[in-house]
């Protein structure tokens, strides 16, 4: 290529970053593939790079692990990992000759990808944040570069003996930066790294043919044949029996064609539309619906409609039809809560119009859109309305609680509450409304949630107790994955985990299960932790990663495209706003009026002068101070006024003599012959006794 490579900046940094870049640019016009083995192996060293200025130091980590440690240390933006994990891809597929290669198209938009990377590298740890780069520069044309397999071959081989040089350098620069950081960094370091690389993110810059390469890999990864180079409809590609294609570029009638047109065997099922990542895609899925409307199918091939047993395709409520059922608008940003209207893979089920279009972290599995077209929702609540309750051993309000939840899915609700008071058998409800649910099939995989081990092992417990049907248990019905067991095969039909370990399966895995793996999410204890997005500034939008405003939680339960059920028997706000109001109460009050819990004896209460006036100290007075840390008493005179109320007196006022005062009046309450023990719940009225003799103030930490 003619004038300066388009990595030259990062000699500032190593010279072997530079010089892979450069090296990449050289293979470009003779080998493709190469070309982006070489990104790759940039894509690596900067990675290695990052995590030597960071602190991060793992032995023999995988490129997935070392990104996944410096991410969890800098907090990278989600396109800078997506780029990252372009690179990995591709280089993977070049390496083991994917889908016939890698092209020249592959290559060049590879090219573009690494030096955005390199940038967005430059400006956060080099002496530039404002770094221009320039406009990139072309590589040299392939057709006036052919060469013989012996160049091309010698050519490899100049190539490979100068990286091996450069790589010991850089080797031994990492190792002199690792020593100097030892384990960690600076917080004040860290934190500038993290406004700064925030800042560079914001600047990336992705055209219409890059955004494509990520379409399609994330149409790979879930599961679909997609090339928008090869598997296009000018080129030939036609659907397949037994193969699930993308084909790219299909007429849609007049002179419009759909960017992808989702192939299941034969069948058109999904219409996708591809948009530049500046562009807010929900509001273009709209473009999509109108493919779906003026499709008309092939005389051979075979109608989604017609494979659902209708006689005509699905009306729009507008007096025309959908001719494919499913239709998504992407831009292929990864989804970011806060910003939905611009990211993440917006999907709507247009078969009723009642379904309303949803943000999803990516697209569905074949397997599972075909499930979506196959599973008839009505069908199924016509079988749960028919399904008695008496073999389920159901108390009268559990009954109403399932019922209410049936009610809200047959009414499209995709979140429901159930908030029933302890002790009241939440778990026994849910196994009921679980069977139910499967044998009507509702859903086709339940995924229960908990946030701790132990009520994972009780909610087992009790799927390998509590009798159903023929007096058999929920585990000898239906096959339940176990704690632990992580890998949901296909007639597993309960899944119980924990939210940790399915953070990590979904957020820590090179490679996560498809966004329809469940499709009905219970979770228990609903109001812990599974806390709201914290409010973010238009600053911290732009400065901040996102992920660090979500919680794990929240992060896990958006993951699925699934029916949420929350269990809890204290519905917090935070709760509420995401599950919506209850759909079913009952409280604690009704519980005891109908006899199924006993009510506890009213609290018995202590008021002392103490507790009506607080507690002064003058000016002058000498107090004895006691410091927590190093359990010493010393005198000490006040320089000012000093003044206890109840609310804080407990925390820093001892009094030797209060408890015992208390522990007297106790025993002379409780009745040691009852039958039923007494249970005392005093509010906090003191631990002093009336009078200033034997107090000391508390000094130090608790």
């Amino acid at each position: 290529m003619t004038g300066p490579s388009n990595f030259a900046f990062l000699v500032e940094h190593s010279t072997l970053l530079a010089d892979l870049g450069a090296t990449a640019e050289r293979l470009y016009p003779f080998d493709p593939s190469s070309c982006v083995l070489k990104l790759r192996l940039l894509a690596e060293a900067i990675t290695r790079d990052i995590a030597a200025r960071v602190g991060v130091a793992l032995v023999q980590p995988t490129q997935a692990e070392l990104l996944r440690a410096v991410d969890a240390r800098l907090g990278m933006d989600a396109q800078v990992r997506q780029l990252f994990h372009l690179l990995r891809r591709t280089g993977n597929a070049a390496a083991h000759e994917v889908q016939h290669g890698i092209g020249y198209r592959e290559g060049l938009e590879a090219l573009r990808v690494a030096r955005e990377l390199a940038v967005w590298f430059h400006r956060t740890f080099g002496s530039n944040p404002s770094f221009q780069p320039g406009p990139f520069r072309l590589p040299d044309d392939p057709s006036q570069k052919l060469a013989t397999l012996q160049q091309r071959l010698a050519l490899a081989e100049a190539e490979n003996q100068r990286y091996a040089a450069l790589q010991a350098e850089f080797e031994s620069r990492l190792n002199a930066q690792a020593q100097r950081t030892t384990q960690s960094v600076g917080s004040e370091t860290l934190a500038g790294y993290s406004r700064r690389a925030a800042e560079a993110a914001t600047h990336l810059q992705m055209d219409e043919a890059t955004t494509r390469l990520v379409i399609d890999l994330q149409l790979i990864e879930a599961g679909w044949d997609a090339d928008t180079t090869r598997l296009t409809h000018a080129s030939g590609a036609r659907p397949e029996r037994g193969r699930y294609k993308a084909i790219a570029e299909w007429p849609m009638g007049g002179r419009q064609s759909a960017d992808y047109l989702l192939f299941a065997g034969l069948t058109p099922i999904a219409v996708v539309e591809a948009k530049r990542q500046n562009i807010q895609v929900a509001g273009k899925i709209g473009q999509a619906e109108r493919y779906a409307r003026s499709h008309t199918p092939e005389a051979h091939l075979p109608t989604a409609w017609q494979q659902e047993g209708r006689t005509e395709p699905w009306p729009d409520g507008q007096g025309a039809h959908f001719h494919i059922p499913f239709v998504y608008s992407s831009n292929g940003r990864p989804q970011v809560k806060q910003l939905a209207e611009v990211s993440g893979t917006w999907f709507r089920d247009v078969r009723a119009p009642s379904n309303t279009a949803r943000s999803l972290p990516g697209f569905h599995s074949p397997q599972g859109l075909l499930d979506l077209l196959q599973r008839s929702r009505e069908a199924a609540e016509a079988r749960l309305q028919a399904e008695p309750y008496g073999y389920l051993q159901l108390r009268d309000y559990q009954v109403r609680a399932i019922g209410a939840v049936e009610a809200a899915l047959a009414d499209h609700r995709r979140n429901c509450l159930l908030a029933m008071a302890t002790g009241t058998g939440k778990t026994r409800t849910i196994i009921g409304l679980v069977y139910r649910l499967l044998k009507a099939e509702r859903f086709k995989r339940i995924l229960f949630l908990v946030d701790r081990t132990a009520l994972g092992q009780q909610a087992q417990d009790a799927f390998n107790e509590a009798p159903l049907e023929s007096n058999q248990p929920l585990s000898k019905i239906y096959n339940i994955a176990e704690l632990g067991d992580m890998a949901a095969e296909a007639e597993t039909r309960v899944q119980v985990a924990t939210v940790q370990a399915m953070v990590k399966r979904l957020f820590g895995s090179d490679n996560p299960p498809p966004v329809d793996t469940y499709d009905c999410l219970i979770v228990d204890e609903a109001h812990r932790g599974y806390t709201l997005d914290q409010e973010m500034t238009e600053g911290e939008l732009a400065l901040r990663d996102h992920a660090q405003y979500l919680s794990s939680y929240r992060r896990v339960l958006d993951y699925f495209d699934a029916v949420r059920i929350g269990l809890t028997a204290t519905p917090a706000r935070h709760t509420t706003e995401i599950f919506g109001k209850p759909i079913f109460t009952y409280s604690y009050r009704e519980a005891v009026a109908e006899d199924w819990l006993i009510d506890h004896e009213p609290p018995i209460r202590y008021q002392t002068l103490l507790s009506q006036k607080g507690i002064h100290f003058d000016k002058g007075e000498q107090v004895e101070v006691l410091h927590l840390d190093t359990g010493e008493i010393e005198a000490a005179e006040l320089d000012d006024e000093l003044d206890f109320q109840i609310e804080s007196f407990n925390r820093n006022v001892i009094n030797e003599h209060f408890n015992r005062v208390i522990c007297e009046q106790l025993a002379q309450e409780i009745d040691p012959f009852s039958a039923i023990p007494f249970k005392v719940s005093p509010p906090r009225v003191g631990k002093l006794q009336e009078g200033k003799a034997n107090r000391r103030l508390r000094s130090g930490k608790r």
